[in-house]
């Protein structure tokens, strides 16, 4: 899947020059793939991590790599409504619009935890955080026209149970 996305981005290299673009979870694995990938080709990239210091370090090992001295770090931790909230309106305030965006940060906890809105911090990181930035981004999404969201996902939600979103239930099985 993801080799295609960049398959598609090579096609249309030559378009990517005056791109921005916002990964989420840029800092490893497929994120920082894609990342790499997409700032090769030219485009702005904004890295929106939760660990700035670590996506900082990775935003320099890959300025070096690319030669795109337009990959820049913004704190956004996804289990935050406030963050969230704060991530979009800093980003509005720099950029008039946004081509691309790439829902690709995630986690998984075999525990119970809660955001501090009472929602289950995988569900929360994993869909709602990435929904409500989404939803913020809409219009810098609608300025820059034609523009592109792509939504990453692993298969952890096979096992998601729609009828206890928090994990209430103690007898409730979880594969991994």
């Amino acid at each position: 899947m993801v080799f295609l996305i960049f398959v598609k981005i090579k096609e249309n290299e030559d378009k990517m020059k005056d791109k921005v673009v916002i990964i989420t979870g840029a800092n490893r694995g497929i994120g920082k793939a894609a990342t790499k990938e997409i700032a090769k080709l030219g485009a702005k990239v904004y890295m929106a991590c939760r660990s700035v210091d670590s996506a900082n370090s990775v935003k320099e090992e890959l300025v070096a790599e690319t030669k795109n001295k337009n990959i820049f770090v913004t704190e956004l931790d996804l289990s935050s409504v406030q963050s969230i909230i704060s991530f979009a309106k800093a980003f509005q305030e720099k950029e008039t619009k946004l081509d691309v965006l790439i829902n690709n940060a995630g986690i998984m906890s075999q525990t119970k935890k809660l955001n501090d809105k009472g929602a289950e911090m995988t569900f929360a990181v994993n869909v709602l955080g990435h929904h409500l930035l989404t939803k913020l981004l809409i219009d810098s999404l609608k300025k820059a026209g034609p523009s592109r969201i792509i939504n990453v996902a692993s298969d952890y939600a096979g096992g998601l149970d729609l009828d206890d979103i928090n994990f209430n239930n103690p007898n409730r099985q979880t594969e991994c």
